[in-house]
């Protein structure tokens, strides 16, 4: 029974955090004046809420046939930020 309640707590945490992360990128991208901040707190904001919230829903739904899923739509969003990056 306690466990449970340390995996939603943990799953709460994770997902706050990314929410928070997200927010704190869209007020910069109003903030910021040249389109290259803009463009940096995007892609850096979009990157890291994404794999906090993934990280969240990995912790909520164990590890099933759906965590492999997950983990490969982080693989793909990294490797689509890196060449995103490099370019």
């Amino acid at each position: 029974m306690i466990g449970e309640w340390i995996r939603f707590g943990l799953c709460a945490a994770f997902l706050l955090a990314g929410l928070f992360i997200m927010v704190v990128s869209i007020i910069g991208l109003y903030r910021f004046d040249f389109a290259l901040q803009r463009i940096h707190a995007a892609a850096l904001g979009d990157t890291l809420s994404l794999l906090l919230f993934t990280i969240g829903i990995l912790i909520a739904v164990g590890f099933h046939a759906v965590a492999w899923k997950l983990v490969l739509v982080l693989v793909l969003a990294g490797c689509a930020a890196t060449k995103s990056a490099s370019a």
